[in-house]
């Protein structure tokens, strides 16, 4: 696939992500294969591996914080690889830590036969993610 087409196949998948539709993620973006390696102290970090955990994981974000939306602020390729700089903002209630996240992180992103074959995530504010996921 070209760059641009990896970064169309990114900018999907957080089109998706944000409209809440895991089916299409699950269908049509991700590689069977798929692994995301999610950093921090938070129930949800950890090495994510196989396409319906990685889906398990989005679906985890949408049980904590409904509202979560995530803006990709710039997004370029190399080769197989996408990096994208975004934007998270989301609330949440019924939570003894923040009730609110507004943060930045970069994903990098590895395609590979026109799907996501891995994603890597990088907090821009880990204590923030920690302390709002937990």
């Amino acid at each position: 696939m070209s760059e641009q087409s990896n970064i169309t196949l990114v900018q999907d998948l957080y089109d998706a992500l944000n409209k809440g539709d895991t089916a299409r993620v699950s269908e049509d973006l991700l590689h069977d294969q798929a692994k995301l390696h999610v950093p921090g102290k938070h129930p949800l970090s950890k090495a994510h591996s196989g396409k319906g955990n990685v889906v398990g994981f989005f679906g985890g974000i949408r049980q904590i914080a409904t509202d979560v939306q995530v803006e990709p602020e710039t997004i370029a390729a190399s080769g197989d690889q996408v990096l994208a700089v975004i934007h998270i903002r989301g609330n949440r209630t019924g939570h003894s830590g923040p009730s609110s996240i507004d943060t930045r992180d970069v994903h990098v992103f590895t395609v590979t036969d026109g799907k996501i074959a891995a994603i890597r995530t990088f907090a821009g504010d880990q204590h923030t993610t920690d302390a709002f996921l937990a």
